[in-house]
């Protein structure tokens, strides 16, 4: 049988984790997200896949090239643009010739596929849902349903007082191919927002599967978190054989993975998973529900909870990391107090007697200077090293730009490429340009003391280098030399900027 899992879209709530990493890559245990979807559809007879992926693509083909002992087909599809849920599915039409399911890549749940498929199979309808009553169903997509668990009316994300129903859309879709008629090719296309109403409009028969057992969504940190808690309770005995575990106080269900050692004096309890080549010193305390990643280091008289800490980091002593999620490649100072539900983004160093308030999140790559106090949103402006100009050595010195130059530079840009406006450190001002057509229309726009600091810091020429403009780069760093202030500094800007997308344009539609 036949799976479609929706792998493709950004993850922005739960950003900054989602900038290196795409969502159905989060780690759960000692897994992705994605590894533990695709087992479970496999364990309800669901055995070739089609993955439709667009963000960050790469990093899910190339792990699962790692695991071909999962006895699955597994297909990838092309999606150059976003195409919405719907219209991610009509994608892949071709390969759909029969009855087929449909999961969000960000769906943890035990829900019964089989007994799901078979309801299906007997109301006989165009689509089936599964259903899920929830405490907070404003969160989520509601649906009302008649005594013969037929759909009448769906109202996607209303507000609490508007809610009719507390059963829930979760997402996961048993459905007839003849539905594929209804959605257009190359357009995005939802699920809920435009196909069910659409379905529903026709005559056609959507029915609604009360579904029981554990689903949550790990688009959020709260989900996240929840998802790893879930799957963790699930461990059952001890594996530990091929790490070296001294006199250390060891309780409950445990996984820890090869080459890792812990310490004298150290104490885990489970459930945990810690992987490989770790090493967890003496006083440290990892305690239920957290989940370390391989070649990690715990330094002495640290104590993690409920807390998932990437691969590659260092955490120093006498530190408290309580519920948060520390992404890879960080260095966390001495004696530092991460809070509940926060997220530190990856290749950060949090320096020495750091207080990161609950629900903090600090982008990518940021140095927190010793003894701060981190409350909110941490991030700005991402160094950017030379070495990642990619478009510098096939721009000429003669500055011709050709009609494929022209358009890389005008490409819309991914969120972890985009230009975020600051005032200050950390100070966002909440505007952000995902291509230099749109950084030229916010130029007008943004603050004047939120040009000014961009200005003193380069940061225009160097994420227009980075676009791989460096003639209009070249241009602006000559009018940062003119010493301009105010509005003068503004219309400046703007003008070069104005005028050099006008000549893109121009080569482009030549």
């Amino acid at each position: 049988m036949k799976a479609v899992v929706l792998a493709g879209g950004y993850g922005t709530r739960l950003w900054p984790l989602t900038l290196t990493r795409p969502k159905p890559m989060l780690l759960l245990g000692n897994k992705p997200a994605l590894h533990h979807i695709i087992e479970y559809l496999l364990n309800h007879g669901f055995d070739e896949i089609i993955i439709t992926a667009n963000y960050l693509r790469n990093s899910i083909m190339d792990y699962f090239k790692r695991y071909s002992e999962l006895d699955v087909k597994l297909i990838y599809s092309d999606e150059y643009s976003p195409l919405g849920t719907a219209g991610s599915v009509k994608n892949v039409a071709n390969y759909l010739d029969d009855t087929f399911a449909v999961i969000q890549g960000d769906n943890i749940t035990d829900i019964d596929l089989t007994k799901m498929l078979e309801f299906h199979k007997k109301k006989g309808g165009d689509a089936t849902i599964a259903l899920k009553e929830v405490e907070k169903p404003y969160l989520f997509g509601i649906v009302k349903t008649n005594s013969e668990e037929q759909i009448l009316l769906f109202k996607e994300k209303p507000k609490a007082s508007e809610c009719f129903s507390n059963m829930i859309n979760t997402g996961i879709y048993m459905l007839e191919p003849k539905i594929l008629d209804y959605i257009p090719s190359g357009i995005e296309f939802d699920f809920a927002k435009d196909l069910f109403p659409q379905l529903l409009s026709s005559n056609k028969k959507i029915y609604g599967f009360k579904a029981e057992g554990f689903w949550v969504d790990i688009g959020t940190p709260e989900g996240y978190l929840e998802a790893s808690n879930w799957l963790l309770s699930r461990l059952e005995g001890r594996s530990i054989s091929g790490a070296e575990v001294k006199d250390a106080i060891i309780k409950g269900p445990l996984v820890i993975g090869k080459d890792s050692k812990v310490d004298d004096n150290a104490m885990i309890y489970g459930p945990a998973v810690i992987g490989d080549r770790c090493h967890i010193k003496s006083g440290a305390i990892i305690d239920s529900y957290t989940t370390i990643e391989s070649d990690v280091e715990v330094s002495a008289n640290t104590s993690v909870r409920k807390s998932i800490i990437y691969k590659d980091t260092f955490v120093g002593p006498y530190s408290l990391l309580d519920g948060c999620i520390i992404a890879e490649g960080c260095n966390i100072g001495l004696g530092v107090k991460i809070g509940d539900k926060s997220i530190v983004g990856a290749g950060c160093k949090i320096g020495h007697l750091t207080n990161i308030q609950n629900g903090s999140k600090i982008w990518p790559s940021i140095k927190v200077r010793p003894n701060s106090v981190v409350e909110g949103f941490v991030r700005h402006l991402e160094q950017i090293h030379h070495s990642e100009i990619s478009l510098e050595k096939i721009i000429s010195e003669t500055k011709i730009v050709d009609k494929e130059i022209a358009r890389r530079i005008l490409e819309r840009l991914p969120p972890e490429k985009a230009f975020y406006f600051f005032k200050g450190i950390g100070d966002y001002i909440g505007q952000v340009a995902n291509s230099l057509d749109e950084f030229c229309n916010l130029l007008n726009v943004v603050t004047i003391d939120s040009i000014e600091f961009h200005v003193k810091r380069n940061d225009f020429e160097n994420w227009i280098k980075f676009i791989g403009d460096l003639e209009l780069a070249s241009c602006i760093k000559k009018s940062g030399e003119k010493n301009l202030r105010g509005e003068a500094l503004r219309k400046e800007i703007h003008d070069l900027v104005e005028k050099r997308c006008r000549e893109l344009h121009k080569v482009i539609d030549q």
